[in-house]
């Protein structure tokens, strides 16, 4: 019987242990390996020794045996799985496996060797990606996806790649098959998991391995965005979220990202050398410590090396635990960044630089008014279909917000609804433009005629009187008229018109429509109450709503849209801060 295999301590604080696989004829042969020791500045400087191995861990149960330097060692089925097809038939492969060339069970060399795992896939020669055993299907879809790059280097001469596309799909079709097949390629967790992320950004050369077979990262990525539009394939948002972080180290995207890890202080030391790279220099890694404690001192080493906010933006959430402060996301739960169309100065200058202080933040900032109207939060049903939903429901909503925003002292007044139509829209502006589609023209229009004709049924008694009956017919009536922009006759025939009014349903539930002293009008979250103040704040991209709490106060949300309740419904704001004031969040 084998004794359990023991780790020998690693020598020096740049060392890591690298897996020497033996060859086997037989797949199902038991695994054989050997573990020796590497000197990571050493191999910086020459030629690399090893390929570094990403996959997903899957179940944590190691109760799968291999021979390590004629010992027992216990591993996940997952890992073994992979070693079997990387092995060699006739010769011996070096390796680094993370399962096995960490003691796992070791707290301290755990934490050592988490803030090397940059440096450990950039010296080596290769990263292996390997995605699990695959079908018939998918190998045919990898087939499919390098006869395609084969067909762009041929046709390098053509300059108009919407026309290559063209071609290559009509060239090589995917059958519904092959469809499903390659459907289930990118849903594989690989795509959504934190520690890869860095370990495909850190490599110099990148192969996937799908069962038994090869192909290139690159190749993978320019073939899959051939048929990613196939509405077989389905959704194709994770492999958009991959393909950018594919080409952008950015901070925001990096955490922004929604990345699974079965370890939530993963989320953090996931990105740790990333980060590093960036410019931030988060604390050494420490597994003994807990998350809430790991979330403070990330967010805090964030805020103060990007000398920005915005990483505060993250943390609008439903479910953000309840061990942490106010002011510090939830990194398990991050929101993808919202892009405003007001700006602050979002590089802080040295004397606002935010100071961190026994798990309190101070900030400095300006005050533009407090909360002095909430709507309550708004309630969609989103879970219709958008050729189905019920446009009256709908219109109840924006006419009861149209009724809330009309200003007292002007009730004749039409300019508070473009600030609202404006407010609404303004949540449906993603920073990259990929996410969700550009608002046409006509649907923009015929959003403002529907905002505008329930503006008008506000000045008419028997509808104020509250006949829901009538307001509802009435809506009905402006449903099936003429759009006026050419494209649609009727407006519920127009599926732009109700996708429109689908997204700003289904982005802006739960939220909570404020008009504030100041006489500007936004959206933010829904725990917002009367007499929050809504603060702006150097290193934002728009004002915060934040509430007092005793001597010091809490941060609440972002305050979106934040349109001027006036003539004039767009007032940017400006670099002049004057006087400032100091708040203390908890």
């Amino acid at each position: 019987m084998k004794s359990p295999f023991l780790y020998p301590a690693l020598s020096q604080r740049k060392c890591t242990r690298v897996l020497v696989l033996q060859p086997a004829e037989n797949r199902a042969a038991q695994v054989v390996c050997s573990l020796t020791e590497v000197d990571l500045d050493l191999l910086s400087t020459r030629r690399n020794p090893y390929e570094a191995l990403s996959y997903v861990w899957g179940s944590p149960v190691c109760n799968n045996e291999i021979t390590c330097d004629g010992d027992s060692l216990l591993i996940t089925e997952s890992c073994l799985t992979a070693l079997r097809y990387l092995r060699m038939k006739a010769r011996t492969r070096t390796l680094w496996v993370d399962a096995i060339c960490i003691n796992q069970k070791s707290l301290e060399e755990r934490n050592k060797q988490v803030a090397l795992m940059g440096d450990i896939y950039k010296c080596a020669q290769r990263v292996l990606i390997w995605l699990g055993e695959a079908s018939e299907a998918s190998e045919q879809v990898l087939h499919q996806l390098r006869r395609v790059e084969r067909l762009r280097i041929a046709m390098i001469f053509i300059q108009d790649l919407d026309l290559l596309r063209k071609l290559q799909r009509s060239i090589f079709p995917l059958t519904d098959v092959e469809c499903q097949a390659f459907k289930i390629l990118l849903g594989n967790e690989w795509w959504r998991r934190t520690w890869t992320l860095q370990e495909f950004l850190f490599a110099e050369d990148s192969l996937v391995m799908y069962g038994s077979f090869v192909l290139n990262l690159e190749t993978l990525v320019r073939g899959s965005d051939i048929y990613v539009g196939d509405p077989r394939i389905g959704s194709r948002q994770t492999w958009i979220d991959f393909v950018q972080c594919s080409h952008l180290r950015g901070i925001y995207r990096a955490v922004s990202q929604s990345r699974k890890s079965s370890d939530g202080k993963d989320k953090i030391y996931g990105l740790h050398q990333i980060l590093y790279d960036c410019g931030i220099t988060l604390p050494e890694p420490n597994y003994a410590l807990g998350t809430a404690q790991i979330y403070k001192e990330a967010t805090a080493a964030l805020l103060q090396g990007s000398r920005s906010l915005r990483i505060l933006e993250l943390q609008e959430n439903a479910h953000k635990r309840h061990d942490l402060p106010s002011w510090v996301p939830d990194f398990e739960d991050v929101q993808p960044l919202y892009s405003a169309r007001i700006h602050a100065c979002t590089i802080l200058h040295k004397r606002h630089i935010p100071v961190y202080q026994h798990g309190r933040l101070v900030l400095q900032g300006q005050i533009i008014g407090n909360l002095v109207t909430l709507a309550g939060r708004l309630q969609f049903n989103t879970q219709r279909s958008v050729d189905k939903y019920d446009l009256s429901e709908l219109g109840g909503v924006f006419y009861g917000l149209l009724k809330i925003t009309q200003p007292q002292d002007n009730p004749t007044a039409k300019y508070h609804v473009d600030v609202l139509q404006r407010t609404l829209l303004d949540t449906l502006t993603d920073s990259d433009g990929l996410v969700k589609p550009r608002i046409s023209r006509a649907a923009k229009r015929n959003f403002s005629e529907l905002l505008e004709f329930l503006n008008d049924t506000c000045e008419h008694k028997d509808i104020k009187a509250g006949v829901e009956e009538k307001q509802r017919k009435s809506l009905e009536v402006f449903n099936q008229g003429e759009s006026g922009v050419g494209r649609f006759s009727k407006r519920h025939q127009s599926m732009e018109y109700l996708s429109l009014l689908r997204q700003v349903a289904s982005e802006n539930v739960g939220r909570e429509l404020f008009v504030a002293s100041s006489g500007d009008v936004g959206l933010t979250h829904a725990d917002a109450r009367m007499g929050g103040l809504v603060v702006l704040f150097p290193g934002a991209s728009m004002p915060y709503i934040i509430r007092c709490a005793g001597e010091h106060h809490l941060f609440i949300g972002l305050a979106r849209g934040m349109y001027k309740y006036r003539q004039d419904p767009y007032v940017a704001w400006k670099d002049d801060w004057g006087n400032l004031a100091s708040f203390t969040l908890i």
